[in-house]
């Protein structure tokens, strides 16, 4: 028993060390719209608000990797171009963002339904009608390079 249990603590400190960062992407399309995934009420963090497609680590992942395979796997949408925007921290781990204009594909209902309820492409001007992830108007302005609301 001993070495089971020895086995499992090596097994979630490696799931540990392998999600030690995020990456999330701002998706924006030809019409400067921002694609946001509508969390589901039951989320760890944020229930219920809309944010941006990115998610954990994946061992030996890079950033850029791990934002690509996030957006991928979340939207069903193939990043041809990332350009990298800033960081942040959050609980002691980094959280890097990337910005998308040049993709390949549609947004794929059934790949948003495994962790979100809903998507929609926002105008920037009209985020003050979604609760959106706090701390998310930077870097919608970082991903825009401009002033835009």
């Amino acid at each position: 028993m001993k070495k089971i249990l020895e086995k499992w603590e090596k097994f979630m400190n490696e799931i540990k060390e392998a999600r030690s960062f995020s990456s999330c992407v701002v998706v924006l399309n030809d019409e400067g719209k921002i694609l946001f995934l509508k969390r589901e009420d039951s989320a760890p963090s944020f229930p219920g608000a809309w944010g941006f497609p990115g998610g954990g680590s994946n061992e030996g992942e890079t950033k850029e990797e791990c934002a690509r395979r996030e957006m991928y796997e979340e939207t069903g949408l193939k990043a041809n171009n990332l350009t990298y925007i800033d960081e942040s921290r959050n609980k002691n781990k980094s959280i890097y963002f990337f910005k998308c204009v040049d993709f390949s594909g549609q947004v794929d209902t059934k790949n948003v339904q495994k962790e979100h309820t809903d998507f929609k492409w926002v105008d920037p001007s009209d985020l003050d009608n979604y609760n959106i992830v706090p701390d998310s108007e930077p870097i919608i302005r970082k991903a825009f390079g401009q002033m835009i609301f």
